[in-house]
């Protein structure tokens, strides 16, 4: 039969086995929670920003991008004063961090908050500057210069094409003045008088297309009838008349050769054309 005593004595033991299973979970985690802590410190490096600008839609794990390339977190977020914002940043070891660098707070996505929304730190290099940080007074980190936030969300955007359209607007008014306007009035009543003038006068020109084409239906047997004539003319009229020049040709060379031989013997007009006797010694060609 279990006494009292042996039946305490379980209970304490169990409460001891207890502790102990607790104090072991408890040094595990630690364990794991310094390894982490010291693996973490051994891969990243700390950066504080001191901004007087707006953070607003910056949460913790926040990504940390440098030249678009993601290379830390946002581990911290606190104010610092009635209008400054600290913000802690772990950066992977062997990011180009220097005294060039330069820290912006930028909205991504279609909202700052909501809908595929999301804000998060850009480190740029401007190249201006070499050198190493300097340390916050307060947290001895290393401080990064903060530029102006920038957005490039959708209803930034659609604010930035809202102002340019009012801005095109009120360009558009002012360039249209009175006077302009005036002059635009003017040019449209006289498109409506024209307009209006053709419509009364459709039947007229009408008509006078219709006359065009039968002119021109008229205008094709006459164009027939002009080339049939040219045609009897390369065929019968210009043969003859080739064969006249050149029987006129040949009449003008016969009277050539009579004005020459009228020249070199005029007396041809009154003997005729008969050949002189031959003279002493030669033969008329008789016998």
């Amino acid at each position: 039969m279990k006494t009292p005593e042996w039946q305490a004595e379980k209970a304490h033991s169990i409460e001891r086995r207890a502790w102990v299973a607790f104090a072991l979970c408890v040094l595990t985690g630690l364990a794991v929670g310094l390894v982490w802590y010291l693996r973490v410190a051994g891969t990243y490096a700390v950066y504080q920003l001191n901004t007087g600008e707006s953070v607003s839609g910056l949460m913790v794990d926040a990504p940390v991008e440098f030249h678009g390339v993601e290379v830390g977190r946002v581990t911290e977020i606190s104010l610092s004063g009635p209008a400054s914002v600290n913000v802690v940043l772990n950066v992977k070891n062997g990011t180009p961090v220097s005294l060039a660098t330069v820290a912006t707070i930028t909205t991504r996505g279609l909202a700052p908050r909501g809908f595929m929304g999301y804000v998060y730190v850009a480190l740029e290099d401007s190249g201006s500057h070499a050198g190493s940080l300097a340390l916050d007074p307060a947290s001895h980190l290393p401080l990064i210069s903060v530029g102006p936030s920038r957005s490039i969300s959708l209803d930034t955007a659609m604010s930035e094409v809202d102002a340019n359209v009012k801005a095109l607007s009120s360009l558009v008014l002012t360039v249209l003045n009175q006077d302009t306007l005036a002059g635009l009035d003017t040019s449209l009543r006289n498109l409506e008088r024209v307009s209006t003038t053709l419509a009364a006068n459709s039947e007229r020109l009408n008509a006078i297309l219709l006359n065009a084409e039968r002119v021109s239906r008229q205008t094709v047997p006459l164009l027939d009838a002009g080339n049939a004539t040219l045609r009897a003319m390369q065929g019968q009229v210009l043969p003859e008349a080739y064969r006249t020049l050149a029987e006129m040709n040949a009449l003008s060379r016969s009277m050539a050769g009579l004005a020459d031989k009228l020249n070199r013997n005029p007396s041809v007009l009154i003997r005729g054309s008969a050949s002189a006797p031959p003279g002493p010694g030669e033969s008329d060609g008789r016998r």
